[in-house]
């Protein structure tokens, strides 16, 4: 999510730095977020196989 709702900038320039920067950022955190969804995905699937193993 961008949050490019409400950009906080008075000219031309820093518009065009903020929208960047904002890219920039979101594009550092997709690896982080799919690497976490990737961890949490292979903790819900060992923890099913306990659990279905304790039953």
């Amino acid at each position: 999510m961008l949050s490019l709702e409400n950009l906080r900038c008075r000219n031309v320039d820093m518009m065009k730095k903020e929208m960047l920067t904002s890219v920039v950022a979101y594009k550092i955190a997709i690896p982080f977020r799919h690497q976490a969804a990737e961890v949490a995905m292979q903790l819900s699937a060992a923890g099913t196989g306990e659990f279905m193993e304790r039953m």
